[in-house]
């Protein structure tokens, strides 16, 4: 079974729910999808070999913005 497990956090400092996570596991057999709005850090990690997992965002690649978590 093709799968992910998914979470996002939200990193908008002032936000009531700022530092909280959501998370979920994902398959290609049941659909489901996990909305990450701007303002959330964003990550996955797949579960099984061979997983492609494919994005809708709302803007173009900016390396620049690109940064980890520790």
């Amino acid at each position: 079974m093709l799968s992910v497990v998914d979470v996002a956090v939200d990193v908008r400092k002032g936000s009531p729910s700022y530092d909280h996570s959501a998370g979920a596991r994902l398959t290609a057999e049941g659909g489901e999808e996990l909305f990450a709005p701007q303002g959330f850090a964003h990550g996955f990690c797949t579960l099984a070999p061979e997983t492609c997992v494919a994005y809708k965002v709302d803007a173009l690649y900016d390396r620049t913005s690109e940064v980890g978590i520790v």
